[in-house]
């Protein structure tokens, strides 16, 4: 296990609401680091697409949000090969994260490739894509609903 375990808390009320807490921080400290920062993208998906759906300010400032967006994106690309490179018990590619961080449909299969070698680096990069249209599911699904709500 590489990273830092995450507090686990005790619902001292009893409630399902205290369960349900105990239960993500429980699934999450049982998590690697790369598998924390793959979870926390996802939250940001979610969010960006409540972002996007519900304020006003997002559709009027759509380069300020995409900025902030893309920057939010490259420092988790960034910290994930750094994570996956410590779980995996190996030193990254020279530039690994840098690259991935500055164009990551390309530096995240490159680090995948360089580090793990020809048939781990397709496989991981197959798995890695397959999350991209994951994320990309979730935002749309998000947005979908939310407009259907309103």
């Amino acid at each position: 296990h590489g990273g830092l375990s995450m507090p686990r808390p005790r619902p001292t009320d009893g409630s399902v609401r205290g369960a349900r807490v105990g239960v993500v921080y429980r699934a999450l400290g049982d998590m690697d680091q790369p598998q924390r920062i793959l979870c926390l993208v996802l939250a940001i998906v979610v969010g960006m697409a409540l972002v996007d759906t519900l304020l006003p300010w997002a559709t009027t400032h759509e380069r300020e949000t995409n900025l902030i967006g893309s920057a939010i994106f490259a420092l988790c690309a960034f910290a994930w090969v750094k994570a996956d490179a410590q779980a995996r018990n190996i030193k990254p590619p020279a530039g690994s994260a840098l690259l991935a961080a500055l164009i990551i449909p390309i530096g995240v299969p490159v680090y995948l490739f360089r580090a793990l070698g020809a048939r781990r680096g397709a496989w991981g990069s197959l798995m890695f894509f397959g999350f991209i249209f994951a994320a990309v599911v979730v935002y749309v699904g998000v947005s979908y609903v939310l407009v259907l709500l309103q």
